[in-house]
C-alpha cells in the first residue's frame, strides 16, 4: 500500500506539512537544535507573526530518521487536534474534547488497565501520539502485517517488527505497540466506524 505524498511505503513528510499548513491555516517551520533527546525529543511553539498564524516544530538533531519522522508528525498532529473555535489554541484545547476523551477511555477499557484522570494536555499528547502512528503506519497496513506475525514468535517475530520499522521509518517501539492485539482491536474497529460515518 502506497502512503500519501508519493513516498511509497513511507508517508512523505513534506506532503504532510503542506497538508497540515492548509488545514490549520498556518505556516510551519521545522528546526533542529542540539538537545539531548533523552530529556526532550521535540516541541511545538505556536504564535502570531505579523498577524499570521505560525508554528515552529523544534526537534533534537540527535534523533535518528525514524524518531525525527515520528516526533515531527506528532507535533503536526497537535495542529490538527488542538483547536478552539476552529483556530489553533496554544492551551491544548482538544477539538471535540469529549469525543477525544471517549476514544482514549475506550482504548484503556480494551487494554483492561485502570482508569486514569486525563487533563487536556495529557489527552492532547496521547491523542497526538496515536494519530502520528496512524498516519505513519495505518491500521490497514498493520492488518496485513499482523497476519504474518501470527505465525511467528520469539526472535523471528522481533525480526519482522524490526523490518517493518525500517520499511515504514517508524520507531521500533511504536511498531511493536501498534501491533499488539488490544491496539489492533481498538483501532481496527475505530477506523471501520469512522469510515462508515464518513462514507455511509
Amino acid at each position: 500500500m502506497e502512503l500519501p505524498g508519493g513516498g511509497g511505503d513511507q508517508l512523505d513528510m513534506d506532503w504532510l506539512q503542506r497538508s497540515v499548513e492548509a488545514y490549520a491555516g498556518c505556516a510551519i517551520s521545522v528546526k533542529k537544535v542540539d538537545w539531548n533527546p533523552v530529556q526532550i525529543k521535540g516541541r511545538l511553539d505556536r504564535y502570531q507573526l505579523d498577524g499570521a498564524k505560525t508554528a515552529d516544530i523544534i526537534l533534537s538533531e540527535k534523533l535518528n530518521t525514524c524518531w525525527t519522522r515520528f516526533v515531527g508528525c506528532k507535533e503536526m498532529c497537535h495542529l490538527i487536534i488542538d483547536t478552539k473555535d476552529g483556530t489553533i489554541d496554544s492551551q491544548y484545547q482538544v477539538a471535540a474534547a469529549e469525543d477525544a476523551k471517549k476514544v482514549i477511555e475506550e482504548m484503556i477499557a480494551v487494554n483492561n488497565v485502570a482508569q486514569v484522570a486525563l487533563s487536556l494536555p495529557h489527552l492532547s499528547e496521547i491523542l497526538a501520539r496515536h494519530c502520528a502512528v496512524e498516519l505513519l503506519f495505518p491500521v490497514t497496513v498493520r492488518q496485513a502485517a499482523v497476519e504474518g506475525l501470527e505465525r511467528e514468535e520469539g526472535v523471528a517475530r522481533q525480526q519482522i517488527i524490526t523490518q517493518l520499522a525500517h520499511k515504514y521509518k517508524l520507531p521500533r517501539h511504536h511498531v511493536d505497540q501498534s501491533l499488539k492485539p488490544y491496539y489492533m482491536e481498538f483501532w481496527g474497529g475505530y477506523a471501520l466506524r469512522a469510515h462508515n460515518e464518513v462514507f455511509g
